[in-house]
């Protein structure tokens, strides 16, 4: 077993760093990508990068788009933002069958525990801030995880994904021990303290496609069914917590201080922005500036660099008709040719798919390196 481990030392390094990735500060996540990109430069060898073709597509798109952009700056630093989709899956490509098998097994371990670890902290660190500051809604408490939490801070939206790939990898787990439970118990508590609904309803979906395939195993399908009541419960009894859930189903008004309502003000905008941009859109470096003057003109300050709150709207945005046509079919390539061979990548791309309803996750480097390092780890590779 030691030999074994010695000898992809390597994959171990790898399989820890991308492991602790929520425990890993903002500003230094991107060095994971130059570690992966220095592996690279050392061991290149004939590749096979057809497997992980999207990527390269995606990225040619966004490319593509800065020939007609009035702020070239703005395209530029996404290209460099989404420098993962070319380096990731170059990395992925260079790698041998069995260590590929290595890296899986490590990483998935060790980032359920990392992402335990950083459950544990939230709670402990909301119990102090709590007891230490006046305010005590969950809004302004969470604001915290969001602004300051030591330098561990990000969106509630992403953590909230880091947590649900670690369920779906607990969930798919064939021989759960008593640790195991506990700790999924744990996490979806800390998803439903996060509450972001989307993540939590996309799991939701997750457990009950995971009930039907238990059927014929008593054990699992009383715990899963059990998980999604307590979980339902829990939600109803939580009142800020429901009141997102119940915001979706206000047809009455819109109010722009829900994220519901800001979304379907932006998404407004955005169908307005599109319908007059249809067949090539407006270019990845010009869409924030186009919708912050539409915001200016309709008296909307208080939105402003408020994004597209969702990844298929802003690629029609930014790409037009033939960008997102060009995108998509790749896409559905990628997921036809890998659904039926890996349940984990049907699972965690649906996490994906969903979020991307409700966020432009693609566009900040937690999301673009996550959502390749997944994808890519997934992806059925021949050779």
């Amino acid at each position: 077993m030691v030999k074994y481990f010695l000898k992809f030392n390597h994959i171990n390094l790898i399989a820890i760093l991308f492991g602790v990735f929520i425990l890993v500060p903002f500003k230094l996540k991107p060095f994971l990508v130059v570690f992966s990109l220095v592996y690279v430069l050392f061991n290149y060898t004939k590749t096979n990068y057809k497997p992980y073709l999207f990527f390269l597509i995606y990225y040619l798109v966004v490319l593509l788009t800065l020939f007609y952009c009035n702020n070239l700056e703005n395209g530029i630093n996404l290209l460099i933002r989404l420098l993962p989709f070319i380096i990731m899956p170059l990395f992925f490509s260079v790698l041998k069958k069995d260590e590929l098998t290595q890296l899986k097994h490590n990483f998935i371990r060790i980032f359920i525990y990392s992402n335990f670890i950083y459950s544990i902290l939230i709670w402990a660190y909301l119990m102090f801030i709590r007891l230490t500051t006046p305010l005590r809604t969950l809004d302004h408490l969470l604001s915290y995880i969001t602004n300051e939490f030591y330098g561990l801070n990000d969106h509630p939206i992403y953590i909230s994904c880091f947590l649900g790939i670690s369920l779906i990898f607990l969930l798919l787990k064939e021989k759960k021990n008593k640790t195991d439970y506990f700790i999924l118990v744990f996490l979806l508590l800390t998803l439903i303290l996060l509450s972001r609904k989307m993540v939590l309803l996309a799991l939701f979906g997750i457990i009950l496609l995971r009930i039907f395939q238990t059927l014929k195993n008593t054990k699992q399908l009383f715990f899963l069914a059990s998980l999604l009541l307590f979980s339902l419960l829990i939600v109803l009894q939580i009142p800020e917590v429901s009141q997102r859930f119940l915001e979706i189903f206000n047809f009455n008004q819109i109010d722009k201080t829900t994220s519901t309502g800001t979304r379907i003000i932006i998404w407004e905008i955005i169908f307005d922005l599109i319908l007059n941009n249809l067949f090539f859109g407006i270019s990845w470096g010009d869409t924030q500036n186009l919708i912050n003057s539409k915001l200016v003109a309709l008296d909307l300050n208080t939105l402003i660099n408020k994004n597209a709150h969702n990844q298929y709207l802003q690629i029609l945005l930014s790409s037009g008709v033939f960008g997102f046509f060009i995108i998509t079919y790749f896409y559905i390539q990628l997921f036809i040719k890998n659904y039926q061979k890996n349940i984990y990548f049907t699972l965690t791309q649906t996490l994906f798919l969903i979020v991307f309803l409700i966020e432009n996750f693609i566009e900040r480097q937690n999301g673009i390196i996550i959502f390749v390092f997944i994808t890519c780890l997934f992806v059925n590779k021949k050779n």
